[in-house]
């Protein structure tokens, strides 16, 4: 991540107050969940997964999502043609 420009506290800020908008329930070992959130006015997309049974939230990947794969609200993903 680091090597994407992205902070470990942009990812707690996207942890406080970002929004789920994709959820991978059947994801192993953990379920995982896609959170959209801005990150020093930018917007981030962070790949997370949460462990139950110790309360743990394990972090996947973060990216900036693009136009090519997402539409303008950097939430919904485009349709391919």
């Amino acid at each position: 991540m680091l090597e994407r420009g992205i902070l470990r506290s942009d990812i707690r800020d996207i942890k406080d107050d970002g929004e789920i908008i994709e959820e991978y329930l059947d994801d192993s070992p953990y379920p995982s969940f896609l959170v959209f959130g801005l990150a020093r006015q930018e917007p981030l997309h962070t790949l997370v997964a949460y462990s139950e049974s110790d309360e743990r939230l394990y972090v996947i990947t973060a990216y900036q999502p693009d136009n090519q794969h997402f539409e303008t609200d950097h939430v919904t993903p485009r349709r391919k043609s």
